[in-house]
Order: structure tokens, then C-alpha cells, then sequence
């Protein structure tokens, strides 16, 4: 970042200005100003002044850049932050700025972003001091991570309305009209990380689900889901982890499914900005009859999943591109099918504390007999659309308001149905 020096003379004389200035003159001197009372480790006087230097241009490169260094002085990280951005989208290859972002993220302990910003400064610049003090930083945000937080439990309480209540998208009720209700819900995630080390990591996850339906009680859920996995750190670059992934889902009390999963994954960092994702899976599956269900048990069999994704992440915007394919098999082959799926997610920081969310995605599924009854093979398409905001109340509290949209088009028409879910959902840190 290029230091106007001799504007200092200019800030010298005119040492009071207006508080509207309008000329590219009046700005690079309240900038020059700016620069020496960061200098002088008067930095609340500093952002004042680079302020009124953004009144005249909210997007100058440099005002921003000094503005972020100013309230980073100060600790005020979450402003610093606000400012830094902007100052790195108006100059992307800016090693200044990527290394003062690379810090601002250690302090909030945003250790992916630390790491992304560390990346682009390895790219950018050519100064190895500067490189090795942002990786200090970055290492002591991963230890302060870990050491502060070796597990967390997350809780979601709130409510939905669905239109069309449906258990599972490819297992609608045949014969059952379209029926709509409310819903509560309470989700807890839990997680541990009893080994991590340069090389290896070791975590374990929870997750618990319950629904509470007024009026189609039958349709009450309860879910479990426990996932140990193991994460190999090959290099900066490689990062490859296998894990078990088990569920078990109860209807009104009553046992309805359970599933086991292996899974093997690949994440391969291309740069800051772009990684590559591949998994398979492999699932036995196990179904029980229950009163809405009775012929649930003729599901059971297993699957095979291969499912690859393409994900760009530069501030504020991520995406996350991908595409799988599904083969299932089960006691019945009417129930068995060959399917894939395609979709787009993405997500954007549109204010520090609010975020905007969206996925599509697309798939297929060719089923391998003739359903009973129906004299023909069922082909189904499904389409599902999500969009989400959510605002954080605090690090530690977030309201989230969610609709998402599922059409399922089929040949069978018992089989084709259309949804709509609308949900407002809080969120509490509590470890």
C-alpha cells in the first residue's frame, strides 16, 4: 500500500477540515491525516478522520484499508473486518490487505477464513517476514480453537408450516391426500474432537431431531444420527478423511428405519478460493412396517453413493456446485432405482451479522420393476429450491427465517406431489 508521504506537510497546515469534502484534493489529505495518527497510535482519532475521508468516497481502496487498520488497532475487529473487504475488492491482489485480514480473522477465531486469507498472502506476496507472521497468527487461532473448544452443542427450536406433510420425498403416503400442518421442532447438534494433531484428527458428531405435529401426530419424528470420522492432513492441499455414518429414525415412538454408512472423502484446495470435493458411500439400509407404512420392510437393501462438488469461497460470497448419483436396492426391486442429482448452493454475508442463503437442485430416479398395480416402471424428477436469512443476534444466538419448495413429478401420479415449507428457527451456541 503506497504511502502518500508528502501529503503530511499538507495535513501539517490545514489541520482543521470540514466535515464534508467533496474534492479528490480534500480526500487524499484527510487519508494523509489518517496515516498519522495510525503512526502515532492515535487510532480513535484516526478512524474519525478516514470516516469523513469515506463520506467523500465510500469505495476509496486506501481509505478503507486504513479505516480497517485503524479500528483493527483498536479491537474492533467485526468494523475492521467491514472495511478491509472493501479495500480488497477494489485491489484482490493487495498483500497489505490480505495480511491484515489474515490477522482480523485470527482474533475473531474465523480460523477457514485466517487460513483463505493466509493462502491469498503466500500468493501475493513477496515479503517472507510478513508471511510467517500472519502464519503465526493463524496456527495460534487453530490452537486457541481447539483448546478453548474441543466439542460444541448447538440447539434449534421453531416452527414450520408445511403444505403437504410427507415423511420422506421418494416414500409419500399412496392414497393419502394432500394435508397440511404446523409443526415444532427441536434440533441438537453435539460434537467432540477427542485427537486432533498436525497430522490426524478424530471427531465424533450428534445430531438429534424431534417434530411435534397438533393435528397428523402419526407423522412425529424422532431422529438420530451419530458420526464418527477420521481426518488425514496429507498436506495444506490434501485433506482426505473416512468415517461411519449411523441413523435411526422413530415414527410416533415406533422403530421405522435405520442405516449404517462407510464413507471415504477427498478435499483437494486449489488455491484460496477454490476447492474440489469427492465422497462415496455405502449404506445398508433397514426398514419396519408401521401403520402408514405397512409395506416399509420391502425397502430395505442398501446404497451405493458417488457424489463430487466444486465450491469457490471469496468473501462475502461461498457456492458450492455439485453432482451425484444414487444407486439403491432393495427387497422389492419396485423399490430399487438408479438415480442422480445436480444443484447449486451458495451463501453471502451481506452485513457481518446477516447472511442470505439459496440451493436448487435437480435429480432423477429410475426405479428397476414394475410397481404393483401400476403396470408400468416409476420415473421420477424432482425439483427443491431453499432460500434462508439468517441475523446473529449475538456470536452465540441467530434467528433464521427458511422457505423451501419441493415438486416431485412422476409417471405414477400416487407418487407426484408438490410442497411448500416455511420456518422461522432460533439458534443457541450453549458450548
Amino acid at each position: 500500500m503506497k504511502v502518500r508521504v508528502l501529503l503530511f506537510l499538507h495535513a501539517l497546515v490545514f489541520w482543521v477540515l470540514p466535515c464534508s469534502l467533496a474534492g479528490a484534493e480534500d480526500l487524499e489529505i484527510l487519508v494523509a491525516r489518517g496515516i498519522e495518527k495510525i503512526q502515532a497510535g492515535e487510532c480513535e482519532e484516526a478512524g474519525r478522520i478516514l470516516a469523513l475521508a469515506l463520506q467523500s468516497d465510500p469505495q476509496d481502496v486506501e481509505a478503507n484499508f486504513y479505516a480497517g487498520v485503524a479500528r483493527a488497532r483498536l479491537g474492533q475487529y467485526e468494523e475492521a473486518e467491514g472495511y478491509l473487504r472493501k479495500a480488497l475488492a477494489g485491489d484482490p491482489r493487495s498483500a497489505e490487505t490480505a495480511f491484515e485480514l489474515c490477522l482480523v480473522a485470527s482474533r475473531l477465531s474465523r480460523c477457514d477464513q485466517a487460513r483463505r486469507y493466509l493462502s491469498l498472502l503466500k500468493q501475493v506476496s513477496g515479503e517472507q517476514d510478513q508471511i510467517e507472521t500472519a502464519s503465526e497468527f493463524v496456527s495460534a487461532c487453530g490452537v486457541e480453537e481447539k483448546k478453548a473448544k474441543p466439542y460444541y452443542l448447538n440447539v434449534t427450536a421453531g416452527g414450520q408450516y408445511d403444505t403437504n406433510v410427507i415423511l420422506e420425498p421418494e416414500n409419500p403416503v399412496p392414497g393419502v391426500g394432500k394435508k397440511g400442518d404446523f409443526r415444532g421442532l427441536l434440533f441438537l447438534g453435539a460434537g467432540w474432537t477427542p485427537l486432533d494433531r498436525d497430522r490426524v484428527a478424530i471427531d465424533l458428531d450428534y445430531d438429534f431431531y424431534q417434530s411435534f405435529h397438533p393435528e397428523l401426530n402419526d407423522f412425529n419424528l424422532t431422529y438420530n444420527r451419530v458420526t464418527p470420522s477420521l481426518e488425514f492432513r496429507l498436506s495444506d492441499k490434501v485433506l482426505p478423511s473416512a468415517g461411519y455414518v449411523f441413523e435411526h429414525t422413530f415414527l410416533q415412538g415406533d422403530s421405522y428405519g435405520m442405516s449404517h454408512e462407510g464413507y471415504a472423502q477427498v478435499l483437494i484446495r486449489e488455491g484460496a478460493r477454490w476447492s474440489t470435493e469427492g465422497r462415496y458411500g455405502y449404506t445398508n439400509l433397514t426398514y419396519w412396517g408401521t401403520d402408514i407404512f405397512p409395506g416399509n420392510p420391502d425397502r430395505t437393501g442398501y446404497r451405493n453413493s458417488l457424489e463430487f462438488a466444486q465450491n469457490f469461497s471469496a468473501d462475502p460470497l461461498s457456492l458450492r456446485l455439485y453432482g451425484a448419483g444414487d444407486f439403491e436396492r432393495s427387497a422389492k426391486g419396485w423399490w430399487g432405482y438408479d438415480g442422480f442429482r445436480f444443484g447449486l448452493e451458495g451463501s453471502y454475508e451481506i452485513l457481518p451479522a446477516l447472511h442470505a442463503g439459496a440451493e436448487v437442485c435437480y435429480g432423477e430416479r429410475r426405479y428397476k420393476e414394475v410397481f404393483p398395480g401400476a403396470g408400468d416402471k416409476r420415473f421420477d424428477r424432482q425439483i427443491d429450491g431453499t432460500v434462508m436469512l439468517t441475523y446473529l443476534i449475538s456470536k452465540r444466538l441467530g434467528v433464521t427465517l427458511v422457505n423451501s419448495t419441493t415438486g416431485n413429478f412422476s409417471n405414477l401420479g400416487l407418487f407426484e406431489y408438490t410442497r411448500n415449507i416455511t420456518g422461522l428457527l432460533l439458534t443457541a451456541g450453549v458450548l
